[in-house]
């Protein structure tokens, strides 16, 4: 067998644990709480991405993606926009005809789309208001995750009856996707650049000056990643860093 691999302090201090805490006390501390966590797709038979998924501690980055992810930081703030751009792929180029021919006669599929995107601009606005990291407002940590039981109140009727209203800007928004996927469709590249906006400049610079490499591990132990990995968490970074 070979030598356990030392663990990170800021793998423990993200789950909640003393930077100094001993490598087999915290991992014996770990396994009894990912284990004893109740999972709401165990209890209904399918996934309804509860506070497990969508609120549990993030783990950081390797080394190796911390620096890629800070290279793609300083290019942003070089020239000022966020996302990338890409060759269409033929699943997507189907998706896209698809969906424009559709939103010819009921635009409104577009809807929640737009939707989303103008509540994350406007989270965004809220965190640079307030002075605060927009992780903050966007998804606040929720300690306590594996005391979480099943079942959640929810009113499935109010859910079913819920539409969104089609105001100006929301038919705005939905006139910029539809010309962004004929744009897309018509030169073969999908271009997800956008304006680096005032809040993301700030986080992004503030994240580029105090970057350390040494801060972050170079592997993640298995019994760590291999449970986290099933919590399915969606890393927030990927709305700091654009495509959307």
């Amino acid at each position: 067998m070979g030598k356990a691999q030392k663990i990170h302090p800021r793998i423990k201090t993200l789950l909640g644990y003393e930077e100094n805490i001993p490598d087999d006390e915290f991992l014996k501390e770990w396994k009894r709480r990912s284990t004893q966590v109740c999972k709401p797709c165990w209890e209904l038979k399918y996934c309804p991405y509860g506070p497990f998924v969508e609120q549990s501690p993030l783990l950081p980055p390797t080394r190796s993606e911390a620096m890629a992810h800070n290279d793609y930081l300083k290019e942003c703030l070089a020239t000022g926009q966020i996302g990338t751009t890409r060759p269409l792929d033929d699943e997507t180029r189907k998706l896209y005809a698809e969906v424009i021919e559709t939103a010819k006669e009921e635009p409104s599929i577009l809807a929640e789309l737009v939707a989303r995107k103008l509540s994350t601009r406007d989270l965004f606005a809220q965190a640079e208001k307030e002075g605060k990291d927009p992780l903050e407002v966007l998804a606040p940590p929720m300690s306590g995750f594996e005391k979480y039981q099943v079942p959640f109140p929810l009113d499935e009727a109010e859910e079913e009856g819920k539409t969104i209203e089609i105001t100006p800007e929301i038919q705005a928004g939905i006139q910029e996707e539809l010309e962004r996927m004929e744009s897309a469709l018509a030169s073969g590249v999908e271009d997800n650049r956008m304006a680096l906006d005032e809040s993301r400049r700030k986080v992004f610079q503030a994240e580029v000056d105090a970057f350390n490499p040494e801060e972050y591990p170079e592997v993640i132990p298995e019994q760590v990643r291999g449970w986290h990995a099933t919590s399915s968490v969606i890393s927030v970074q990927s709305c700091l860093s654009g495509n959307r």
